[in-house]
């Protein structure tokens, strides 16, 4: 026999269950640490989410109307990426409903914040168009670093009009263009030249206030062609706006204590303001000269199209690439940067736009690393009026 001492307490059925339910409530729940690096999640989702609408209100509303948003509207967007990528593996292990917000913010920043477009077609199956006319843009910065990679580029595409910005006569002269693109008629005005598979004339040019810094001086913005197509006489605008370099510059010195005592708005507020008033003198001119002839407006705009000054001077036109391109199709920078890789770009400002004349049937943007710019192509072809089907009843026999 056992002694009493050593004899074990009867334990009942609901005892050891009891025990096993409180364990199990006790391993469940979380510990404080836990706790605190849930909420952390909650607060850093929430946060990251509630930044990425205020970009989209930035780069929609006030992109071009306030200093800051300016800025912000021209510096790369990939890297507003990076708050979602590191939250969403840290919540898909602590917060599963902080890891699906963190989703939704990664989405939004590929898709509306780096403008990705995809196309859609809106031709009817009804509707008759003229031959396909397809066009080639692009700033070549004084032709360099490589004009020979763009003229290769050029020559896969094999357009009917080639449309160049920047292609100054000093640095390549007449005879070299001509050498290299003998099928095209020939037209160069300043820095603005336009070769053309059909006829073609200059047809006048837009003077705008130049940079705020020489008040008085009017540059040349955009030159005026006019083409005698297949299908008719067109209008073409060759047009290069000046770049917001500058003032991005200026702002990426500023302090800490420069931005809060106002002196970016000082230092912008004039800039922006010859941004405005240069674009209203471009439009203008075009609204002026086109009549009712079809046109395009192409070039060098300086702006994204998503910009709250695009919209208000361009944004009734179709713009070719995010009519009927795939991507996000940026155009610059390709040159040489201490905080970016080279030859990678990071905003789309080079523009194919159109009037309702015309139908878009696909575009494109470059890869070669020619110029600071890469070229914007696009197909397009005139809408025709179709003929009435004739009248069975009354027509004779």
């Amino acid at each position: 026999m056992s002694s009493a001492g050593s004899e074990e307490p009867f334990k009942t059925p609901n005892d050891t269950t009891q025990k096993k339910d409180a364990q199990r409530r006790h391993q469940s729940k979380p510990s404080w640490l836990k706790r605190c690096v849930v909420c952390l999640c909650v607060f850093f989702s929430v946060s990251n989410f509630i930044a990425v609408l205020l970009l989209l209100v930035f780069f929609r509303v006030w992109s071009e109307e306030w200093w800051l948003s300016s800025a912000l509207t021209y510096t790369p967007r990939s890297p507003f990426l990076i708050p979602s990528v590191l939250l969403i593996p840290v919540c898909a292990f602590f917060s599963r409903k902080a890891c699906w917000l963190n989703l939704v913010s990664l989405l939004l920043v590929l898709g509306p914040v780096m403008e990705l477009k995809i196309p859609i077609s809106s031709s009817s199956s009804s509707e008759v168009f003229s031959e396909p006319i397809k066009l080639v843009s692009c700033n070549v910065q004084f032709f360099r670093p490589d004009f020979a990679a763009i003229c290769e580029e050029i020559d896969q595409i094999n357009p009917d009009i080639i449309i160049l910005q920047d292609a100054h006569s000093d640095r390549v002269s007449e005879a070299e263009l001509r050498d290299r693109f003998p099928d095209y008629q020939i037209v160069h005005y300043r820095q603005f030249w336009v070769g053309s598979r059909f006829p073609i004339r200059y047809a006048g040019a837009c003077r705008t206030y130049g940079n705020p810094k020489y008040p008085g001086w009017r540059h040349v913005s955009m030159v005026h062609f006019e083409i005698q197509g297949p299908a008719g006489v067109f209008s073409v605008y060759n047009l290069h706006q000046d770049s917001p370099r500058e003032y991005l510059y200026d702002v990426s010195h500023l302090t800490v204590s420069e931005i809060l005592n106002g002196k970016g708005q000082k230092l912008l507020a004039p800039r922006l303001s010859h941004r405005m008033e240069e674009s209203r003198m471009i439009r203008e001119y075009v609204e002026q000269t086109q009549s009712e002839n079809p046109s395009i407006v192409v070039g060098d705009f300086n702006m994204t199209s998503s910009s709250s000054l695009y919209q208000r001077f361009w944004g009734d036109l179709q713009n070719t690439f995010d009519k009927a391109g795939f991507g996000y199709g940026y155009t610059v920078s390709c040159d040489t940067h201490n905080r970016w890789p080279t030859g990678v770009p990071w905003v789309r400002i080079d523009h194919i736009l159109t009037t309702d004349h015309w139908d878009v049937v696909n575009a494109q943007v470059g890869s070669a690393n020619g110029s600071d710019h890469r070229l914007v192509a696009a197909t397009v072809r005139l809408k025709m009026v179709k003929p009435a089907p004739l009248d069975s009843e009354n027509s004779s026999p």
